[in-house]
């Protein structure tokens, strides 16, 4: 290390100066990180060496520019806040999601406001980040900028009185984006630039913004960018208002505002601006009056350039020069008068301003009305076509003739010298293009009268990029080339050029590898160096001389400048030629000596390596036999594990034992899992490691991946498909396998899985032949979801385990499917999910067809008359679970659970554990849960307590009852009234949930009395053990409840021979969760809810009861308990 250090002494860096070391690490401190980019900062500064962690560490200005944004901790800010001593303070503080960090962060910079000198602060909406700002003193403040969420905006009714409204004393600079503060002259009265933007809420009005600016003399800059600012009929609002000092000014408001501010300030000396408005009707009439003419008349002559956009429904209008002007104008006419009245402003004998169009509008008569309205418009330099925007016939005569029409003698576009097509010409019109060219460039003879005109220099045609850059070449190597561009690039000449998407095309038909230059632009420029004045040049100075000849130097005294210079470095050299040797002699003897150590720290490392690995070997796992080890690691690598994750990686870096193992076993590497983010490199590697073992391949190429990210995946895995065990793939339409499909063969593969999006579908009208038909000896399971494949029973009678879903076309037959379950005497599962089953009834429809190895069955989102012959035709006596889902038109037990499929019920009544009923405006859905799961949408409640009872009598003596859950979510209080009578007596229903919004009154009652009239003797919901209520409530709702509760509680005596009804054990209140303000929940519950309505709720539930409030159990004695997470968290 000591070697090292003196070695690194000979760096030329470390010739500089400390103070200019610090100005450079200065400048890389001060810089701004692009989105999404890893920013080091102090740190990897500091890692440098020795030296320039001494100089970093000891510097105060090094530590005083504070940047906070998420990512950064604050601790980082405390260590550099106090690294930076008494040093001012340069504070910037971006949006950051957590409110702790937040306060942590202004609690750490406001006990530093006394060294404030420039802050950019980003507000969040609540009070607590504003706090600090209302209530510090800043002294050393120079400039400030508070800005907030332009989506969300000022948020409160009063504006943020900032620093309690006394002006600081250095202040000169304030920005508010969308903060609005208390527009008081006073506090502003020392500002030399002021910006104000996104101020929709509390803005200043007239009076107050021209009292703000009549209030500062010095004021320089002033910038209002998409600002309400409200009427003011004082006389400020009508005096002018003169500015002496103001050189910049920025308007991004209204047009009337626009005019109105323009109309009353007088700054002779305003030499920079930026103006951006919308303009309706003639700008001429409503903006650019003569009111405001003074403001656009010291514009100068420096114009870099005006373009137009032209729209289908509007012009967008930019003039760049020392005032940038952005307008959107209704027409090109009037666009046209504007351009005309501001190169009016210009002083005269001014070089032309050069105009660019771009034509964005695809409507083809907007596209030759916008060139016949700009032909004679001097100072047009270059037209674009944007893309979609087609270079009509008329338009590319226009370019040529004026007019659309051949034969007219004007003379268009006199100034013209580029052409641009974002896509490429038609066919049609490729001979005019040429026609046009000839013309221009002077080969076709001009009409009499008419000047020839001004050749075309440059024509471009496409983007600078594009997504196939091979095949744009090929395109235009074998076809443009040849046929249209050789032609076009002679006519262009020597002087001219070709650019082919982003590429230049030389004279002889090749283009080069670099995008272009501008046009114009000299790219043979290099950088240069002015020696002209020898005494400045220092020996370590000198690596490449390249001299600059002055414009005024004659020959003589360009000889008589090298002939100073020339013996200014020999007495240079001559000086340091000693030093430089010695110099020279110790950095070789410092390199000797390195080399030397370097090789003895190789040994050492080497010998240490193979002392841990023989440590590593009494470690307790290092015991285990490797083929124990290799199971351990299996079970990691391959339950969610990826070859793209690099866990492999992770456990080859543990010890070299463990490299060695995972290396040298193949199995490990045989689960390839493909995501978008996984590299053409890991999976060759993976199937390297992998040798000869059988492979487990899952893919899915249905999320957002290009075609040629899919291609090459199955590029890769297809001459290993003699190793296939185990594929599923979600596949694209255009998907490289679907067309190999018929054409593969293997031989291990046992499950099979094949996935196409849905919503794109089966596009082909055949099916897709896997396998050419012939189908793997060992396939057992079989799953395709969208892609239909020949019905052919041969080809699937080996399956255990066969799935179809999501078929709208194609699909089989019901005769095809009940050959196919004939043909497969071993199949234990099937399952059919949305399979639209085409026409046709054949004998098989009516048969039997007897399954006994068949223990799963799941039918989903099929009519019910399908569901119900597929049932029918099936006998499965060992069929054990399932899953049945259905809409059911009429009756489900004329309908669906008919006498001839009633064998296949028996097994599901009599194991079912619990059963829910959902009840909706216009249907009920009965859910039931066991070794079946069903799930059936009928069309009222009462043929839903038909049901439930059917499934709830099972046909076991003395089994227990099934508990059934009630969640109404219906808002009609008739409905809701109406499906409460009639599940009252139903004996098993044992929870009942009121959704959110759902009006409880009616409920309430029927639950307290037994109906809605009041005195009725019935006892309702005999097994009621549970009610939970997610909607808000009324006084009468509440007085129901009590005696609901007093009822079932036995407070109230049961009426004579009706026996006494269940206590309710748990009562819920606003749902499992609750995502609005905690500590506002809590106070309302214990200073209104507790003492007015839940304390006697909750002594009428009992010990043994249980309360909760918003997720939140409720104890005795009135506390609120921690929440619960919900249950599928845990």
């Amino acid at each position: 290390m000591l070697v090292s250090r003196k070695r690194n002494t000979f760096a030329l860096i470390h010739t500089l100066s400390t103070e200019l070391l610090v100005a450079i690490i200065e400048m890389t401190l001060d810089y701004e990180p692009e989105p999404k980019k890893v920013w080091f900062g102090h740190e990897a500064l500091l890692l440098v060496c020795r030296y320039w962690n001494d100089v970093v560490t000891n510097t105060p200005s090094l530590w005083a520019y504070i940047r906070k944004t998420t990512g950064i901790p604050n601790a980082r800010i405390v260590h550099a806040l106090e690294k930076s001593k008494d040093h001012p303070l340069e504070i910037k503080k971006s949006w950051t999601p957590d409110r702790r960090d937040r306060e942590g962060f202004f609690k750490a910079i406001v006990a530093h406001a006394y060294r404030w000198r420039n802050a950019s602060l980003f507000l969040e909406r609540s009070a607590d980040s504003q706090r600090p700002i209302t209530t510090l003193s800043a002294p050393l403040l120079e400039s400030i900028s508070l800005s907030i969420d332009p989506d969300i905006g000022w948020t409160h009714e009063r504006p943020l009185n900032i620093f309690r409204g006394q002006p600081q004393i250095r202040l000169r600079e304030l920005f508010l984006g969308g903060v609005p503060i208390p527009w008081s002259p006073t506090f502003l009265c020392n500002l030399k630039a002021l910006g104000i933007s996104d101020m929709k809420f509390l803005g200043p009005s007239f009076d107050q913004l021209f009292a703000i600016l009549a209030a500062c003399p010095g004021l320089e800059s002033l910038a209002i960018q998409d600002v309400n600012i409200a009427g003011g009929t004082s006389a400020v609002s009508r005096n002018t208002v003169h500015m002496p000092a103001l050189a910049r000014l920025e308007l991004g408001i209204r047009r009337e505002t626009t005019s109105r501010i323009l109309a009353t300030i007088r700054a002779a000396n305003c030499k920079f601006g930026s103006l951006k408005c919308v303009i309706q009707g003639d700008p001429l009439e409503t903006l650019f009056t003569p009111a405001i003419s003074h403001f656009f008349k010291p514009m100068g002559s420096a114009v870099d350039s005006v373009s137009f956009d032209c729209h289908s429904d509007c012009i967008f209008m930019t003039w760049r020069s020392s005032w940038h002007i952005d307008l959107m104008i209704g027409s090109i006419s009037l666009a046209q008068g504007t351009l005309n009245w501001l190169r009016a402003l210009l002083p005269p004998n001014s070089p032309a301003v050069p105009l660019d169009v771009t034509i964005s509008t695809e409507d083809p008569h907007s596209v030759e009305d916008i060139l016949a309205t700009m032909a004679n418009t001097e100072g047009v330099h270059r037209v674009a076509f944007k893309k979609g925007v087609s270079a009509a016939t008329a338009s590319l005569w226009l370019f040529a003739t004026g007019s659309s029409v051949e034969g007219m003698t004007t003379r268009p576009f006199p100034d013209l010298e580029e052409i641009r097509f974002e896509e490429s010409v038609d066919d049609n019109d490729w001979e005019h293009l040429i026609g046009m060219l000839r013309r221009r460039q002077g080969e076709t003879d001009a009409r009499a009268g008419v000047q020839p005109l001004k050749p075309v220099r440059r024509l471009r045609f496409g983007t600078r990029y594009v997504r196939k850059q091979n095949a744009a070449i090929s395109n235009f190597r074998l076809i443009y080339w040849p046929n249209r561009l050789e032609e076009v690039r002679k006519l262009l000449g020597p002087e001219g050029e070709l650019v082919w998407y982003g590429r230049t095309v030389t004279e002889d038909g090749a283009l080069e590898g670099q995008p272009t230059a501008p046009f114009g632009a000299n790219r043979n420029e290099i950088t240069r160096f002015d020696l002209r004045d020898p005494t400045t040049i220092t020996a370590s100075s000198i690596t490449t001389l390249t001299y600059m000849y002055p414009s005024t130097e004659t020959p003589d005294d360009t000889n008589d400048t090298f002939a100073h210079l020339l013996h200014r470095l020999e007495v240079l050299m001559s000086q340091h030629t000693d030093d430089r040797e010695l110099d020279r002699r110790t950095l070789l003897q410092c390199d000797e000596e390195l080399g030397t150590l370097r090789a003895v720290q190789k040994q050492l490392e080497r010998r240490v390596a193979f002392v841990c690995r023989k440590r590593n070997s009494f470690a307790p796992i290092s015991t285990l036999p490797p083929e124990l080890l290799v199971t351990i690691f299996a079970a990691a690598l391959h339950n969610g594990g990826t070859v793209s994750q690099s866990n492999h990686g992770m456990l080859m870096l543990v010890c070299h034992y463990w490299n060695h193992l995972i290396d040298n076993t193949p199995s490990l590497w045989t689960k390839i899992q493909n995501h978008n983010w996984i590299s053409t490199a890991s999976l060759s590697r993976a199937l390297e490691k992998s040798r000869e073992s059988p492979l487990e391949i899952t893919c899915n190429f249905t999320w957002a991946v290009e075609p040629t990210k899919e291609n090459e995946f199955f590029s890769t895995i297809l001459p290993h498909i003699h190793r296939w065990r185990e594929a599923l793939f979600w596949l694209s339409g255009e998907s490289q396998a679907l067309k190999l499909m018929p054409k593969l063969s293997a031989p291990l593969l046992e499950s099979l899985s094949l996935t196409l999006d849905k919503y794109q579908g089966w596009a082909g009208d055949h099916p897709l032949d896997i396998f050419g038909d012939q189908p793997p000896p060992r396939l057992r399971e079989l799953s395709l979801t969208v892609i239909p494949i020949p019905w052919n029973p041969k080809f699937m009678c080996n399956l255990v385990v066969l799935s179809i879903a999501q078929m709208q076309r194609l699909g089989p037959t019901l005769d095809q499917l009940l050959v196919i379950l004939l043909a497969c005497p071993s199949l234990e599962a099937l399952s059919i999910r949305d399979v639209a089953f085409s026409d046709g009834v054949g004998s098989l429809s009516s048969a039997t067809i007897h399954m006994s190895a068949l223990y799963s069955l799941e039918l989903q989102e099929l009519p019910w008359d399908t569901t119900n012959r597929i049932l029918a035709a099936i006998h499965a006596p060992n069929c054990q679970s399932g899953i049945l889902n259905c809409y059911i038109h009429g009756h489900p037990l004329e309908t669906l659970f008919t006498s001839d499929i009633s064998h296949f019920f028996d097994h599901i009544r009599s194991g079912g554990n619990a059963g829910s009923l959902v009840c909706e405006f216009d249907r009920a859905i009965i859910t039931w849960a066991g070794s079946w799961y069903i799930s059936l949408s009928v069309e009222n409640i009462r043929f839903a307590k038909d049901t439930l009872h059917w499934l709830s009598a099972s046909p076991e003596p003395n089994s227990p009852a099934v508990p059934l859950h009630m969640m109404i979510y219906m808002t009609n209080p008739l409905l809701i009234d109406d499906n409460l009578e009639v599940m009252a007596d139903m004996e098993t229903l044992n929870k009942i949930t009121f959704g959110a919004d759902i009006p409880v009154t009616g409920a309430l009652r029927l639950l307290a009395t037994g109906n809605l009239a009041v005195g009725n003797a019935c006892e309702p919901f005999p097994a009621l053990k549970e009610i939970s209520i997610d909607t808000s409530f009324d006084d009468d709702d509440w007085l129901y409840l009590l005696a609901m509760l007093q009822r079932r509680q036995g407070k109230i005596e049961g009426r004579a021979g009706v026996q006494k009804l269940k206590p309710l054990r748990k009562l819920g209140f606003g749902g499992g969760w609750f995502v609005g303000d905690d500590d506002r929940m809590i106070a309302e519950f214990r200073l209104v809810y507790w003492p007015n309505r839940l304390k006697e709720v909750r002594r009428l539930l009992g010990p043994d009861g249980e309360l909760e409030w918003y997720g939140r159990t409720v104890t005795e004695d009135g506390v609120l308990e921690a929440r619960a997470p919900p249950q599928h968290w845990t």
